[in-house]
């Protein structure tokens, strides 16, 4: 929190008023909010907005996805498809196949589409049982990588150009 708070410190200093956070780790959301709380507060004279980009675009994206409640989350069919699309990973790569997810309460259970009612501690470790996947990897494609990535960045632009406008 410090070391964005600061970084965002200079940007207002340096005459920058309008400002967008876009988090894509599901374990900056927090801390992301906070820091959009605190820094507003304190610098009233900015304009400050936080997105993830699942949250942004989760019913697009919901229409996307091939794999349901528990595919999407941490090396998953979106993770994967986005990181194909990219060439960072190749398409013939032989990946996990099946839904990596495992279950502890139904109101603490979501994923990147899915919220859940409420939350409860749990390490990747313990929610992919071992694999650091929680989801379904192997639905992941090149094509399904560019959607999500056109829809996401469509749904920028707005945030971008609202966040533009005088007020």
């Amino acid at each position: 929190m410090e070391y964005v708070s600061s970084i965002l410190d200079s940007v207002c200093s340096a005459g920058f008023w309008n400002i967008l956070l876009f988090n894509s780790h599901g374990g900056n959301q927090a801390i992301g909010q906070v820091i959009l709380e605190d820094f507003g507060a304190a610098h009233p004279s900015c304009r400050i907005a936080l997105v993830t980009w699942w949250t942004l675009a989760r019913d697009a994206l919901a229409e996307i996805s091939k794999t349901g409640r528990f595919g999407t989350g941490h090396a998953c069919e979106f993770e994967t498809s986005l990181m194909m699309a990219a060439g960072a990973v190749t398409p013939n790569i032989n990946l996990p196949v099946g839904e990596f997810f495992v279950k502890s309460h139904a109101w603490a259970d979501g994923s990147m589409l899915h919220k859940s009612a409420g939350t409860l501690y749990r390490s990747i470790q313990s929610i992919s049982g071992g694999t650091g996947i929680v989801g379904r990897p192997d639905a992941a494609s090149v094509e399904q990588g560019h959607k999500i990535t056109e829809e996401v960045v469509r749904r920028l632009k707005t945030v971008v150009e609202d966040l533009g406008q005088i007020s």
